[in-house]
């Protein structure tokens, strides 16, 4: 493996530069003439039209894309390994005559493809994907031929934009079916930097926010109220965002439910703002522009009752007191419960703790 060259999350592709070498045995050719270097045994393209190459379909492209001498730069060479015998006296030129049956073939190839990955991201952005490129031999030489697995070379940087690689193998598709061919994959584990930054923490942030309205007077209560509504913008915005630069999934992933979580609290913060007001027995003024203004005491205004079964069992100011309760204690409790369950669930995401693909 030479280089990543591009990890297309959204249109689930994965372009690789890569390297291929093929090496077989031809048992119904013999040579003449081996050298002992096998560089000065490459073949020219008159005698590659006489051997058999092997068809090797890259299964995962989109049009199954195969391993030719005809598409691309090809070095075949031939290693000198087994005896030879001489030509016998009908011959006049005295020739050393190998059997291809002892003496290997090898082809080296360098291909640049795209191949199809599906990217799981219930667990985005703790993941881990696995990505290969699966090679499989022709239909009608599945039979009498079989590929075996040898060596997987990682000659790119480990560390990538997004990711990094964590692990690397060349093995059989199927290990109890070894005619459907071989595969090479690739383990690559997400870079959590970017999303702290620009998912999380801002979250952190805006939610502190949030927390800090409850400390507000009553009095405030449009200014409370007008806080809490903005945050609640801003993370839906920033929801909108994670969700365009990633692929639609009809399942919900571990950054949607953060967010969603985000979007709640605010609007809990609102709710219980909302109920506060609606019970405040200090009626007789208000917050005009910032400055308190007393209004006409002559004027009774009476809260609209609701039938509820709650405001009949209990009086205002109990549900008052019992809003500010929940809005200064229970909802940072939760806040606080939710937040280190979602963190350590995710940490067993990322170190492989819980199994994610």
């Amino acid at each position: 493996l030479k280089n990543v060259i591009e990890i297309s999350e959204v249109n689930h592709l994965i372009e690789l530069k890569f390297g291929i070498t093929l090496i077989w045995y031809e048992n119904r050719v013999k040579y003449h003439n081996l050298k002992v270097k096998e560089a000065l045994n490459a073949l020219s393209d008159t005698e590659l039209q006489s051997l058999w190459i092997p068809y090797i379909i890259f299964a995962n492209t989109d049009n199954e894309d195969a391993v030719t001498i005809y598409d691309t730069r090809s070095t075949v060479s031939v290693k000198r390994e087994g005896s030879f015998v001489r030509s016998g006296p009908e011959i006049a030129d005295e020739i050393e005559i190998f059997q291809g049956k002892e003496n290997r073939i090898t082809m080296s190839q360098t291909h640049s493809k795209k191949f199809h990955c599906t990217y799981l991201l219930q667990f985005f952005p703790f993941d881990t994907q696995v990505c290969s490129m699966k090679l499989k031999l022709d239909q009608f030489d599945q039979e009498t031929v079989e590929m075996i697995p040898d060596v997987l070379d990682l000659q790119s940087s480990t560390e990538l934009t997004q990711y990094f690689i964590r692990s690397w193998s060349l093995t059989y598709t199927q290990k109890n079916a070894t005619k459907l061919g071989i595969k090479m994959e690739i383990v690559f584990k997400r870079r959590l930097t970017n999303e702290l930054l620009t998912t999380y923490l801002p979250t952190f942030l805006l939610l502190g926010i949030t927390y800090a309205t409850t400390f507000f007077k009553p009095f405030f209560f449009e200014a409370a109220l007008t806080v809490n509504l903005t945050v609640m913008l801003v993370i839906t915005t920033l929801f909108i965002s994670v969700m365009e630069k990633l692929p639609p999934t009809s399942y919900v992933r571990m950054v949607d439910v953060w967010l969603i979580f985000g979007q709640l609290i605010p609007f809990v913060e609102v709710s219980l703002l909302t109920i506060m007001e609606l019970y405040n027995e200090d009626m007789d003024r208000i917050n005009h522009h910032g400055e308190a203004r007393k209004i006409n005491s002559s004027v009774k205004i009476i809260a609209p009752k609701s039938p509820n079964f709650f405001e009949s069992l209990l009086a205002g100011s109990s549900i008052t007191k019992w809003a500010k309760i929940t809005e200064s204690r229970i909802v940072p409790s939760l806040v606080l419960l939710f937040t280190s369950v979602y963190w350590i669930f995710g940490v067993c995401c990322y170190w492989d703790i819980v199994s994610t693909y």
